[in-house]
């Protein structure tokens, strides 16, 4: 069921988006919000940025599990927005157990991770909420991400990544996906901080399909969130095209 150890509570929305200082209001509201950064307009200047740029997305489902709705909230992703290049990673449950002893040199399936993270424009992980925390496979991953591999450094400094995640459980993975922002904080990658997207009770939301339904709050703020970290990837492309320029 993607969640373990989460106690049973009054179901409430977990989809959240900021809409002012004075804070949240659930996704199911966001018909009645007025023009702004999830308007037709905005989205379709957003839309034609990704176009432009064709950016690739390395995608990371923390869930080993082969029906998981982590992964099934991925291809929801790539399925919403076409104009993005999608590389799922498929190989958490065979990357070794970090140990620093073997990292020169680093084992093969670690190293096809770095590889796809570097050649990667933007990551976006999906998570379930293990024990009110990340899994341990999603962990060690990124434990081995944040070593340096050759003269460029750890592969997701700097990089933009955006994170999100789906559990059957009235909280969605909000507790999952703290731990998770600490830990890529730490990392220094560039994660999006809204809007924040948590799918709560996920078994009942996709259809039979697998897909959400079309026009759904949780389809709408999905596609948010692919906007915020196309626009990371833009500003970091852009940042590194500068940067080449002056020197």
């Amino acid at each position: 069921m993607d969640h373990i150890g989460e106690p049973a509570r009054t179901p409430g929305s977990e989809l959240r988006t900021k809409v002012g200082p004075g804070g949240r209001r659930p996704a199911r509201a966001l018909a009645a919000l007025p023009e702004g950064p999830g308007s037709s307009a905005t989205r379709t200047f957003r839309r034609l940025a990704i176009a432009r740029t064709g950016h690739d997305v390395l995608a990371l489902s923390g869930s080993l599990r082969r029906d998981s709705l982590n992964s099934a909230l991925l291809r929801e992703a790539e399925r919403l927005c076409p104009q993005l290049r999608f590389d799922h990673f498929d190989g958490l449950g065979r990357l070794p157990h970090f140990n620093e002893d073997q990292e020169h040199p680093a084992p093969s399936a670690v190293t096809d991770l770095r590889r796809r993270v570097r050649d990667a424009d933007a990551v976006l992980i999906a998570t379930p909420e293990y024990n009110a925390s990340i899994p341990g496979a999603l962990k060690n991953a990124l434990d081995w991400l944040s070593r340096p591999a050759g003269d460029e450094g750890p592969v997701l400094a700097l990089k933009p990544v955006a994170v999100m995640g789906a559990s059957p459980g009235p909280f969605g993975t909000v507790r999952a996906q703290l731990a998770l922002r600490q830990v890529l904080h730490k990392m220094n990658a560039r994660v999006v901080q809204q809007p924040e997207f948590l799918l709560f009770q996920a078994h009942q939301q996709f259809g039979a399909d697998g897909c959400l339904p079309d026009g759904s709050p949780a389809q709408r703020l999905l596609c948010d969130v692919l906007d915020a970290l196309t626009l990371l990837a833009v500003g970091e492309a852009n940042r590194h095209r500068t940067a080449a320029t002056v020197h």
